[in-house]
C-alpha cells in the first residue's frame, strides 16, 4: 500500500510539474500568435509556480510577453499591465541570472536594448515636463539595465539632476559622484558635489573633488576657481595665487563673446577677500568694473568690502581708551564709509530693489554724518518693505 501511495504522489507531482511547464508553452503559443491577455495569465501563473519559477526559460517568455504589452498599439492590451516595461525588464535580467548557457542571451539583449531607449526617451519628457519622480524612475532603470557602460553616462546625469529638482540631495551626489570618477566632461556633477561637501566643511572632499574637476575638465574656469577658493578656505595663500594665475592664462585665451572677464575677475576678488587678502580683493574687483563699470556684483562686493572695513575699524576704536587712537581710528573708519559710498551707490543705481545694498548705503551715509541722504535712502527701504496692494483692494 505504501508503494502505491508513493507512486500516486510521485505521479500527481508530475502531473503538476508538467501542467506548470505546458503553461509556459501556452504562453509561448499565445505570445506567438499575440493572444497577449492569455499569454500574460499563463506567464503569471509559471512565474509565481515552484516547479517553474527557476527556468530561464519562464523570465524568457515573462520578458517578451510584457514587452510586448508595453510596445502594443492595441488598447485593450495596453491595460493589462501599468508597468509592462518595468516587468519585462526585471523578467529579462532574471532570466540572465538563471541562463547559464546562454540560451537566451541575444533575445535577453535586444529587449533590454530597446526596453533602454524607451525607458531614456520616456525619462527626457518627464524630465522637461518637470516630472522629477517618473524622470528619475525611468533613469534608474536605464542605468540599471546598462550597468557602467557608457550609455549609462547620460542617464546618471539627468538621474542626478532629477534628484537634484526633488531636494534629494543624497540620490543625487550618488549619480554625481559616479560621474566625477569616470571622468565626465560637465560642470554641474561637480559643481554641486563640490558646493554640498564645502557646506559640510570636508575639506578633504572638497580638495578631491576640485582636483578631479581640474584634471578632468582642465579649460574649465569654474575648477580652478573651485580649487583656488578650497585653497582660500585652508588659508594657503601661495596655492591660491598658483592656481588663480593658471586660471587668468585660460581666461586670456578665451575668444567666446559669451564669456565675461569681468564676472570672472569678480569670482576672483572674492576668493582674495575669503584669503584675507583685502588689497588684491580691491585689485580684482576693479579689474571687473574697468571691463564692466555697470557690473552689479563687483560694486555691490566691492562696496560692501570698503564697509566691512569701516566696521573693522570702528569696533576697533571702540575697544581702545586712548583718545588719539581712538580719533584716529574713527577718522580711517569714516575714509572706508566714504570710499563704499559711490559703489554701493552704483549696485542701487543697477538695482533699485536690492536691499543689502540699500541697508549698507543707508549705514555708511549715518557714519559720515549725511543725515539728509541716510534718511533718503531710508525712506526707499521703507517704500520696498510695504506690500503692494492687490488689484481689488
Amino acid at each position: 500500500m505504501k508503494k502505491v501511495i508513493l507512486f500516486i504522489s510521485l505521479a500527481v507531482m508530475a502531473l503538476t510539474a508538467n501542467s506548470q511547464s505546458l503553461k509556459v508553452e501556452s504562453a509561448a503559443s499565445d505570445l506567438r500568435n499575440k493572444r497577449l491577455d492569455r499569454a500574460k495569465t499563463n506567464i503569471d501563473d509559471a512565474s509565481e509556480n515552484e516547479n517553474t519559477k527557476n527556468d530561464a526559460k519562464t523570465w524568457h517568455y515573462k520578458a517578451a510577453i510584457y514587452y510586448e504589452i508595453a510596445t502594443t498599439d492595441k488598447e485593450k492590451y495596453k491595460k493589462l499591465s501599468d508597468n509592462a516595461l518595468q516587468v519585462a525588464v526585471e523578467s529579462a535580467l532574471k532570466c540572465m541570472e538563471l541562463d547559464k548557457n546562454n540560451e537566451f542571451s541575444k533575445e535577453n539583449t535586444i529587449i533590454l536594448k530597446n526596453a533602454s531607449i524607451i525607458m531614456y526617451n520616456s525619462g527626457v519628457t518627464y524630465f522637461e515636463n518637470a516630472d522629477y519622480i517618473n524622470a528619475l524612475s525611468s533613469f534608474e532603470s536605464v542605468i540599471k539595465i546598462n550597468q557602467d557602460r557608457e550609455s549609462s553616462i547620460q542617464a546618471r546625469n539627468i538621474a542626478g539632476l532629477s534628484a537634484e529638482m526633488l531636494r534629494d540631495t543624497a540620490t543625487a551626489i550618488k549619480y554625481y559622484q559616479t560621474l566625477v570618477n569616470s571622468k565626465f566632461d560637465g560642470n554641474r556633477p561637480y559643481s554641486f558635489t563640490y558646493q554640498i561637501y564645502r557646506i559640510k566643511n570636508d575639506t578633504t572632499k572638497s580638495f578631491d573633488i576640485a582636483n578631479k574637476w581640474t584634471k578632468n575638465m582642465p579649460r574649465s574656469l569654474d575648477a580652478y576657481i573651485a580649487l583656488a577658493s578650497t585653497y582660500a578656505w585652508t588659508k594657503n595663500a601661495s596655492k591660491t595665487d598658483e592656481i588663480l594665475k593658471s586660471a587668468l592664462s585660460i581666461a586670456d585665451t578665451i575668444k567666446d563673446p559669451k564669456f565675461s572677464k569681468a564676472d570672472f575677475f569678480t569670482k576672483m576678488g572674492g576668493i582674495y577677500e575669503q584669503l584675507g587678502d583685502t588689497e588684491k580683493a580691491k585689485a580684482k574687483y576693479q579689474d571687473a568694473l574697468k571691463v564692466d563699470p555697470n557690473l552689479h556684483s563687483a560694486n555691490f562686493f566691492l562696496g560692501a568690502l570698503y564697509f566691512n572695513q569701516g566696521v573693522d575699524k570702528t569696533e576697533e576704536a571702540n575697544k581702545t581708551n586712548d583718545n588719539a587712537l581712538f580719533n584716529k581710528l574713527m577718522d580711517d573708519s569714516k575714509k572706508f564709509f566714504a570710499d563704499a559710498i559711490p559703489y554701493l551707490e552704483k549696485a542701487v543705481e543697477i538695482n533699485p530693489r536690492d536691499l543689502a545694498a540699500l541697508r549698507a548705503l543707508q549705514s555708511c551715509y549715518v557714519r559720515v554724518d549725511n543725515s539728509s541722504k541716510a534718511a533718503e535712502i531710508k525712506a526707499k527701504i521703507d517704500a520696498l518693505a510695504v506690500p503692494k496692494p492687490k488689484a481689488n483692494e
